[in-house]
């Protein structure tokens, strides 16, 4: 796919359109050398995660 293809999914926008292809290919040689069966995709970021550990941990938030 283009650029403007990529930019004009919803998932992607025009911000990362030319940053998916790279990080696809990243994803590709880690996948390469640590072969796994599956692969989890957050939806969130990393500070999102990192926030809800800390609140979990100070009791701010119940343990899933």
């Amino acid at each position: 796919a283009s650029c403007a293809d990529r930019a004009a999914h919803p998932c992607i926008g025009h911000e990362r359109a030319d940053l998916v292809v790279a990080g696809c290919a990243i994803l590709d040689a880690i996948c390469r050398l640590w072969p796994v069966g599956a692969l989890s995709v957050a939806d969130r970021g990393v500070r999102e995660g990192m926030l809800l550990s800390m609140m979990r941990a100070d009791g701010l938030l119940a343990t899933p």
